[in-house]
C-alpha cells in the first residue's frame, strides 16, 4: 500500500493584533529609558566622589607607611 499524502492548504502567517496591542510597548520602552538615564546620571555623579575618597585614603596610607619605615 502506498502512503497517502494529505494535501494541506498553504497558510500565510497572520499577525495577532490583539496580543500586540495588549502589551504597552512604548510605556515599557519609556520606563526603560528613564531608568537607564537616571542610572547613568547617578554613576556619573557618584563615581568621582568615591574616587576622590579612595585617593585621599591612598595618600594617607602612603604617608603612614612612609613614617613607619623611617
Amino acid at each position: 500500500m502506498a502512503a497517502s499524502i494529505a494535501t494541506t492548504e498553504r497558510r500565510t502567517p497572520q499577525l495577532n493584533t490583539d496580543a500586540i496591542h495588549s502589551i504597552p510597548f512604548f510605556q515599557y520602552t519609556w520606563n526603560t529609558v528613564i531608568i537607564a538615564a537616571l542610572s547613568v546620571f547617578g554613576v556619573t555623579m557618584i563615581a568621582p566622589i568615591v574616587a576622590y575618597g579612595f585617593a585621599k585614603i591612598g595618600v594617607f596610607l602612603l604617608y603612614s607607611f612612609e613614617y613607619l619605615t623611617i
